[in-house]
């Protein structure tokens, strides 16, 4: 009788529970690293239970033990001599989860630990199970508890939030804990798992010496990293803000005849006034791309490597020179056109750029020995050109320049001139850096004489000048995009532990299901974004 477990004990829910979905993406790296390090040092929980290969006499004492038939001759009870080919071996295993308050240690990553390692009994050492039953001391029940893990062994012994337990616990409670604890034999497989919220050093000396850290038993959280925190809120806040309301019409309506679209209207005629302020927004942005564009011909005029380069070659010296080549071309002339305003795009610039290497590779033959140095300083200009384009070319700034061209070409103003070539090799760099950005995490540098974003918000093209300004004032005030949310978010919670994340989550889930039946986003989106400047 005295070895049955009380009613309370055995009712008693168990604390493990797997990580949720949402939180898996936070904690998930963290969990399997715990779980490779128990592996290592308590081997039992790659073993069948039901293989009967534990040997019961290592798990309990004489007067503890279950009645066991004597043995056959053959079979000694020498432990020392046990196979470790055959049977797994632990030492008085022990794992202790530290980190900071709502680090997510005792909330989630320990009930995550139990369910993985669900084949073995729990016995939870608890303040509620310790204190909790009236008709016995915390020294019976803790007794207990530790007669139950040696019984059911292989077992866990479970202590969550070990220093305010071991501050609750008056002098004769730790006592007995301790005893108890040394009194289980130093090879059974009864794994001691506890958590805490405060560091390593900032624990009771009696504590830290149950755990070692050297031997792996000690496993300190870190805060999610910026990876993490962007997984945890991609979903929520690029998908799950953006889904339409749910359709109210009726299956009915899905029968109805479907009509052709109709021509799209007639573009309106812009006014003076406003042609006049396109060209003024026109005109600040290829500010921008001209001070741009000669910043990199003037950095090439100064290297020494394209010296030959930089003036226009002297017919009188070359005689033949026009003879082969067609459109001659240096960085003299570069920055002529430059100054002219005959540069709308990136790309239009690259192009006659491209014919400075290339009519040198043409003139000048690899057969000839004595050409061979200006053919190589010809290849390192055309690196060194797209190595900087790739580098300090902002993307949405190459968009809106091209933008103004299209515009341009459309009100007749500019004749169309194809770059093929060089729009092909623009178009094919901004695929790889955004392949590579993904890679890496990283995100590209920007161009130094980037436009603000005013000039992103009105448009360069004629016929979406007005439409823009109409929508924007309908709207009021302005609406942050998913994509800066989500970076501002991730940006704001640089440091953050898990709960607050958490809670972060919840009241940004909660804005996205007050707006649900909303078809414009905008508020939603405004009201998102103070949910996130209100964090700290």
């Amino acid at each position: 009788m005295k070895k049955m477990s009380p009613a309370s004990h055995r009712s008693a829910a168990s604390p493990a529970k797997p990580l949720s979905p949402v939180v898996h993406l936070l904690l998930g790296g963290a969990l399997q690293e715990i779980l490779n390090a128990l592996q290592r040092m308590f081997p039992h929980a790659e073993e069948d239970l039901t293989s009967g290969i534990v040997d019961d006499t290592l798990m309990f004492d004489k007067d503890e033990g279950p009645s066991i038939s004597k043995p056959s001759k053959n079979k000694t009870f020498l432990h020392f001599f046990r196979s470790a080919v055959k049977q797994p071996t632990s030492h008085r295993p022990r794992i202790l989860l530290a980190g900071r308050p709502g680090a997510g240690q005792t909330s989630h990553l320990a009930p995550a630990i139990l369910h993985a390692l669900e084949r073995f009994t729990v016995h939870s050492l608890d303040s509620a199970v310790l204190f909790g039953v009236s008709s016995t001391s915390p020294e019976e029940a803790c007794a207990q508890v530790f007669c139950e893990a040696k019984r059911t062994s292989p077992s866990i012994l479970y202590i969550p939030h070990i220093q305010q337990w071991w501050d609750t616990a008056g002098p004769a409670l730790r006592a007995s804990f301790l005893s108890l604890l040394g009194s289980i034999p130093s090879f059974s497989p009864i794994l001691l798992l506890a958590t805490c919220s405060v560091s390593f050093q900032q624990l009771d000396p009696e504590i830290q010496s149950l755990f070692r850290e050297d031997y792996e038993e000690v496993y300190v959280l870190r805060v999610p990293t910026q990876q993490e925190r962007t997984s945890f809120f991609q979903d929520l806040i690029l998908n799950q803000a953006a889904e339409a309301p749910p359709s109210k019409r009726k299956t009915l309506s899905q029968a109805m005849e479907v009509l052709p679209l109709a021509p799209p209207p007639p573009p309106r005629k812009m006014s003076e006034q406003e042609h006049l302020r396109l060209e003024e927004q026109e005109e600040d942005v290829l500010r921008e791309l001209r001070l741009f564009l000669r910043n990199i011909t003037e950095r090439l005029s100064l290297d020494r490597r394209f010296k030959a380069f930089t003036k226009p070659v002297d017919i009188e010296e070359v005689p033949d020179y026009l003879m082969v080549i067609k459109k001659p071309m240096d960085l003299s002339t570069l920055l002529t056109n430059i100054d002219e305003h005959k540069y709308v795009t990136v790309g239009e610039f690259m192009a006659d750029a491209d014919f400075i290497w290339k009519n040198a590779l043409e003139y000048n033959p690899d057969s000839d020995p004595m050409d061979r140095n200006i053919r190589h300083r010809a290849c390192a200009l055309k690196d060194t050109v797209r190595a900087i384009i790739r580098d300090e070319l902002d993307e949405d700034f190459e968009r809106v320049c091209e933008e103004i061209r299209e515009s341009r070409i459309h009100r007749g103003e500019t004749q169309p001139d194809v770059h093929t070539s060089s729009s092909l090799y623009l178009t094919n760099m901004r695929k790889k850096k955004l392949r590579l950005s993904c890679f890496t995490g990283q995100t590209p540098r920007v161009c130094p004489f980037t436009m603000r974003r005013k000039l992103f918000i009105v448009s360069v093209c004629s016929q979406r000048v007005v439409r823009k300004l109409n929508v924007k004032e309908s709207r009021g005030p302005w609406a942050p995009r998913p994509s800066e949310l989500l970076r501002r978010a991730v940006a704001k919670t640089d440091g953050a532990e898990v709960e607050p994340l958490e809670k972060l989550y919840a009241r940004l889930a909660q804005c996205i299901y007050r707006h649900r039946d909303n078809c414009n986003k905008a508020e939603l989106l405004q009201e998102m974004k103070t949910e996130i400047d209100r964090f700290s």
